[in-house]
């Protein structure tokens, strides 16, 4: 049995702008920064095995405050494969963007962003994470990543509620999965 602490980073300047960030990076606001404390408080106490975090700083500078403030051990693992979602182009633009018929990741997985990638290349990315992942035989993990990220982990694991445009993911989100038999037993958000 596994049980995995699944984490969306903090707001960021580019959040609090409605700006796209894909893999480009902003720093964490002051909301942000008090989001990732307050994951913190959530996993206070918690031991891992393992903690994972995507490469971007945004990501980075949770995960680092939150183990920080629940006084949590263990070494930051980067892992690129947890980037977010590629939007090429439209990196740096307001969110409103995507949300044209067919151009939105939820509702067409298949469009490529303009020198970036699609939301099925994303979940191809991180298919081999997950895969890895569930052949440890380490039992306590903690994941912090990005809103596509999470949606399309939630996806690989079986958990579709967030595969859908009205569904927002807020920053801050946080999940604990339980797998046990390459399943999931138990799903909680927190």
């Amino acid at each position: 049995m596994q049980t995995i602490f699944l984490a969306r980073h903090g707001q960021t300047e580019y959040n609090a702008k409605g700006w796209l960030q894909g893999h480009n990076d902003s720093p964490l606001t002051e909301m942000g920064q008090q989001q990732a404390k307050e994951l913190g408080l959530k996993i206070q106490g918690l031991k891992f095995d393992k903690i994972y975090s995507s490469d971007l700083g945004r990501a980075l500078a949770t995960a680092y405050l939150a183990i920080n403030e629940g006084d949590v051990e263990g070494i930051i693992n980067l892992d690129k494969r947890l980037r977010e979602l590629d939007f090429g182009q439209l990196s740096g633009k307001p969110v409103d963007s995507i949300m044209v018929e067919g151009m939105h990741y939820t509702e067409n997985k298949d469009f490529v962003y303009p020198d970036g990638e699609s939301f099925n290349q994303l979940i191809q990315r991180l298919d081999g994470f997950w895969t890895e992942l569930n052949q440890q035989s380490h039992k306590g993990f903690l994941v912090v990543a990005h809103s596509g990220v999470v949606r399309a982990s939630l996806g690989i694991l079986g958990i579709n509620r967030y595969q859908i445009r009205q569904e927002r993911l807020p920053n801050g989100f946080l999940a604990k999965i339980i797998i046990e038999n390459g399943s999931v037993k138990d799903y909680q958000e927190l």
